[in-house]
C-alpha cells in the first residue's frame, strides 16, 4: 500500500571530511514525522557515499523522519541501508535530485507519495556493472603488470550467514565465484596449470552485453577499460574451451621475484616477458618488443590468426600473425612490438590482442601502454 507524507520542512546534511556526522545537523523539529531530503553535491567528488550513507539514515530515524531522499551516484551496496529496517529509503540520481531541489524552493508543501519497489530481471538489466567501491588498477606496487585479472560479482550478493541469509558485497564475495569456477575447470580438466586456469578464466571473460559497453559506476560513470575489470567478466561457459592458453612456468617467476627483493626500481627484462595473459608497459619512449608462447588445449589441428586493437596514437606488430597447430606442435610462440605513432609524455592507453580461429575461439587479453617523452616519468599535473 502507499501512503502519503506531507512534507514542511527539508533538512540538508552535509557530510565532512572526516566522516563524522553529528546528528543535531538534523533539525528534529523540521524532520520529526517528515520525509527528510538530503542534498549536497560536493561531497561526492571527495568522500565515497559508502562511508556516510548509514550514519545519514541513522540520524535521520533519531530525529523521528518517517523517510529519506538521499541524492548520491550508484555505489552498489544494499547492505548499507539495512539500517533502514521499515523506513522507506529511496536513492536518486543528481539529476532528479536538483530537480526536487529547485522545487522544494518554490514550494516547500510538496506531497511525497511512498509506494513499493520496483524489479527489473532478465534483458532489461544493463549489467553486469564494475561496482563503486572495487579496486581499480595500476597495481601501485607491480606497475609492470596488468591488474586486475578479471572481475566476477561482488555486490548485493544473498550469502549466508551462519543460520539466515543476508546480503554482502566485497572481495569476500568475488573470491568464491572465481574459485568455483577455478575449481570446475580442474574437474573438467585434471592435467591444466595453475597458470592455464588463469589464463583461460582471462581470455574468455566478457567484455560487453547486448553489443552495449560494461560501465563503471562512480563519479562520473564511465565505459569500462582494463584497470577496472582486466580481462573483462568471468564466463564459465566460455572458459571450459578457451582454445588456447598462455601458460607458465612456476620456475619463470623467480627472476623477477629475486629482482624484486633485492630492490631493483625496474625488474623490466624479468618482468615484460614473463607468460602471462596480458601486456602492460610502464614506459614506453622506443619501440618495444614483447614475447608470449601460447597452448593449444583445444582441437589439435587448428589455425588463429591476430586480432589486433591497437591503444590511441599507437602501432601494434604481431609477428607471426598467423599460428598454425598440429598433433605434434601443439605450442607456438611470438612477438608484439610497440611503437608510438604520435610521441606524448601521456597516461595510460589500452587496447587487445586476440587469436581467432574463425569459429568459436577468440583467445583475448587486455593491453595497457603508457607512452613517454622521458625515461623518467612526471606527473603531467
Amino acid at each position: 500500500m502507499s501512503q502519503n507524507i506531507t512534507t514542511t520542512g527539508m533538512g540538508f546534511i552535509t557530510p565532512d571530511a572526516s566522516m563524522t556526522l553529528p546528528s543535531r545537523l538534523i533539525n528534529a523539529t523540521l524532520a520529526s514525522g517528515k520525509i527528510v531530503f538530503c542534498y549536497n553535491p560536493a561531497p561526492m567528488t571527495t568522500i565515497s557515499p559508502i562511508f556516510y550513507t548509514s550514519k545519514v539514515v541513522k540520524y535521520a530515524k533519531e530525529a523521528g523522519a518517517k523517510g529519506i531522499i538521499l541524492a548520491t551516484y550508484a555505489f552498489d551496496m544494499l547492505d548499507a541501508f539495512e539500517i533502514c529496517g521499515s523506513m522507506p529509503c529511496v536513492l536518486v540520481d543528481f539529476d532528479v535530485a536538483t530537480g526536487l531541489y529547485y522545487a522544494l524552493v518554490q514550494n516547500t508543501e510538496l506531497v511525497v507519495k511512498v509506494t513499493p519497489d520496483l524489479t527489473w530481471l532478465g534483458n532489461g538489466v544493463l549489467a553486469p556493472k564494475i561496482s563503486t567501491f572495487s579496486s581499480r588498477g595500476p597495481s601501485p606496487l607491480f606497475q609492470k603488470f596488468l591488474k586486475p585479472d578479471v572481475a566476477a560479482p561482488r555486490s548485493n550478493i544473498l550469502a549466508a550467514v551462519k543460520d539466515p541469509y543476508t546480503f554482502k558485497s566485497g572481495t569476500s564475495m568475488a573470491c568464491p565465484h572465481v574459485s568455483g569456477v577455478a575449481a570446475l575447470l580442474k574437474a573438467l580438466h585434471p592435467d591444466w596449470s595453475p597458470a592455464i586456469i588463469k589464463s583461460a578464466i582471462v581470455t574468455t571473460a566478457s567484455n560487453d552485453r547486448f553489443g552495449l559497453p560494461i560501465l563503471a559506476d562512480g563519479l562520473p560513470q564511465k565505459p569500462v577499460d582494463p584497470f577496472d575489470y582486466g580481462g573483462g567478466f568471468i564466463d564459465l561457459n566460455r572458459a571450459v574451451d578457451p582454445g588456447l592458453a598462455y601458460d607458465v612456468d612456476p620456475k619463470d617467476y623467480i627472476p623477477f621475484h629475486d629482482c624484486f627483493l633485492a630492490g631493483n626500481s625496474s625488474c623490466e627484462s624479468e618482468s615484460r616477458n614473463l607468460n602471462i595473459p596480458s601486456i602492460a608497459i610502464l614506459n614506453l619512449k622506443e619501440p618495444t618488443t614483447v614475447l608470449r608462447t601460447v597452448t593449444n588445449v583445444g582441437q589439435a589441428d587448428a589455425i588463429y590468426k591476430a586480432v589486433v586493437q591497437s591503444p590511441p596514437g599507437m602501432q601494434i606488430l604481431v609477428e607471426p600473425s598467423i599460428l598454425k597447430f598440429s598433433a605434434g606442435m601443439n605450442k607456438q610462440s611470438f612477438k608484439v612490438t610497440f611503437t608510438t605513432t604520435h610521441k606524448v609524455q601521456g597516461n595510460y592507453l589500452f587496447g587487445s590482442l586476440a587469436w581467432h580461429d574463425g569459429g568459436a575461439h577468440y583467445v583475448k587479453i587486455p593491453i595497457a601502454v603508457r607512452p613517454v617523452l622521458s625515461n623518467n616519468y612526471y606527473s603531467d599535473v
